[in-house]
């Protein structure tokens, strides 16, 4: 496991995963999903995109709660069993 920053500032580049988690990833940018992180699944045939986060903007993370083609476990946040 190895945790890693979004920013676009951050060079995180070579790395290659079969899973990637997203926590908050209404924040991430479109450029760092599809210029960075995207990528690193790239080389991988099972490789999976995880994204956790609320639909704050018409961005990656809104478009994949839509996409039919994308599993979506959608919570309200006042249901969260963390409440």
């Amino acid at each position: 496991m190895l945790a890693l920053s979004a920013d676009m500032a951050a060079m995180n580049e070579g790395h290659h995963f079969h899973i990637v988690v997203i926590d908050e990833a209404h924040q991430v940018s479109d450029i760092a999903i599809n210029q960075r992180i995207a990528p690193m699944l790239g080389s991988l045939p099972i490789g999976k995109m995880i994204k956790i986060g609320i639909t704050m903007y018409k961005n990656h993370f809104w478009k994949s709660c839509l996409s039919p083609r994308v599993t979506s476990l959608i919570v309200p946040w006042d249901k969260a069993d963390i409440l």
